[in-house]
Order: structure tokens, then C-alpha cells, then sequence
């Protein structure tokens, strides 16, 4: 694996729970950190999609309702340039990863979910 692809998984892996568990507010509220990660949740919850079987099915109710949390900064990130340019880099290198690569990819599927499943509990009072 690529130096700059791992370093990109480890903060994914380190810093996703910051992100969605963040408090929510309009984007002036975001750090370019804090922008940086949910755009980065936003292409690699494509690539579940994707390559995962009902992994859209099963996160699409956590994963509406995060995005209702942050809705004015994904708006600004969604029609930005960066972003598409971002996502379509994405899929270019998504067809030339190995297999192994992917996979490290993917494992960040299971802690989206997991996160984006905990953020909507209650907990009882």
C-alpha cells in the first residue's frame, strides 16, 4: 500500500468518530478538518455502496439522518468543484487498487455503519 493511501485510511479510521459525532451548525462552524473528513465520508460511503451487498439498504436511515446534522456544509461540499474532482480521483484509483487495498478501504464500511448507527441511539435517562 501506498504511503499517502495509508495515511488516508489511518486518519479515516482514526478521526471518523469526531466527524460523526460532531455537533451540527452551519458551515462557518466546520473546521477545514472537519470539512475535510465528511467530504472524504461522503466518497468512501459511495464506494460502500458500491461494493458492498445492502450496505446502501442498511445505512441508508443513519446515514440520512447525519446528513440532515451537517446539511449546510455537505450542500457546500456537494457542489463544489473539489469534491467531484475529489470523487472521480476516487474512482479512478478505486480501478487500479489491488485487491488488498480495497479491502483496507472497505473495512472503513463497517466503521461508518457502526458510527453512524451510534450517533442515532438514545440513551436511556
Amino acid at each position: 500500500m501506498k504511503l499517502a493511501q495509508y495515511l488516508i485510511l489511518s486518519i479515516f479510521l482514526i478521526i471518523l468518530p469526531q466527524v460523526i459525532f460532531g455537533e451540527s451548525g452551519n458551515s462557518e462552524s466546520y473546521s477545514d478538518e472537519e470539512i475535510r473528513q465528511i467530504n472524504y465520508i461522503l466518497i468512501i460511503k459511495k464506494a460502500c455502496d458500491l461494493h458492498v451487498p445492502d450496505y446502501y439498504f442498511n445505512t441508508i436511515k443513519n446515514y440520512t439522518s447525519w446528513r440532515e446534522k451537517h446539511s449546510s456544509v455537505i450542500q457546500e461540499i456537494e457542489n463544489g468543484t473539489a469534491y467531484a474532482n475529489e470523487l472521480e480521483k476516487f474512482k479512478n484509483n478505486l480501478k487500479i487498487m489491488t485487491a488488498q487495498q480495497i479491502n483496507k478501504i472497505l473495512e472503513g464500511c463497517n466503521v461508518i455503519a457502526d458510527r453512524l448507527n451510534e450517533s442515532n441511539r438514545v440513551e436511556p435517562k
